[in-house]
């Protein structure tokens, strides 16, 4: 299999997508499981409106805003605004304050994705 499609509506169906009492939802669409020769992790992104996140991440992150908008609050005291078409790279080990005033959505992509399965396995 070389080239691969999909939509939203896959990470729909993901199953920590709807999971009840979690105001952000990511859903990995593209990961070294289904993908094995993968050099990043690829999924969609929600989170509800007035949501808060404190993130740290070992791997360099790339969100690609498609709906909503939200206010990073950067380590260094830049708030920066995302809106839908523009893009964000956080850096791996920065530390960022997420603020969703209104329901957000982006898709992700991370790298590498050896490290980001680690985070994410920890932090199931």
């Amino acid at each position: 299999m070389r080239v691969t499609h999909h939509t939203i509506s896959d990470a729909e169906r993901h199953p920590a997508w709807g999971e009840p009492g979690v105001a952000f939802h990511g859903a990995d669409l593209i990961d070294e499981k289904t993908h094995p020769s993968a050099r990043m992790t690829v999924g969609y992104a929600r989170a509800a409106p007035g949501g808060r996140m404190r993130a740290i991440f070992p791997y360099d992150e790339v969100l690609v805003v498609t709906g909503g908008s939200a206010r990073v609050h950067g380590e260094d005291g830049t708030v920066y605004e995302v809106h839908p078409g523009e893009v964000l790279y956080v850096p791996a080990s920065s530390d960022n304050t997420y603020v969703f005033d209104e329901g957000f959505e982006a898709v992700y992509v991370a790298a590498p994705p050896s490290i980001y399965a680690e985070h994410a396995v920890e932090h199931a």
